[in-house]
């Protein structure tokens, strides 16, 4: 079960830092460039796509964490984030 953004914060699974702006472009520029790069989904390759979107996904969340002060350690702070925060800017 994914927890409230906050209690990721109380328990000390998401740091609060200076938000860093060379660590979000980054991690966008990663994201970007794992996206430029999926293979033809087939049957074979299906698990490997969806893996590399996903990937993706966590790395662009990540950047706009990072871009806002926060510095998960785990997927599910991540996803929390994403969700308490559906209004991204």
């Amino acid at each position: 079960m994914i927890l409230p953004f906050i209690e990721y914060l109380n328990e000390g699974k998401v740091e609060r830092q200076t938000p860093d702006s060379n660590m979000a472009n980054a991690l966008m520029a990663k994201a970007e460039k794992r996206l430029k790069h999926l293979m033809e989904v087939t049957d074979d390759t299906a698990e490997f796509v969806f893996e590399d979107v996903y990937e993706s996904i966590r790395e662009f969340s990540q950047a706009v964490m990072a871009s806002k002060g926060y510095k998960p350690s785990s997927h599910e702070a991540v996803i929390s984030y994403l969700r308490d925060n559906e209004n991204l800017d």
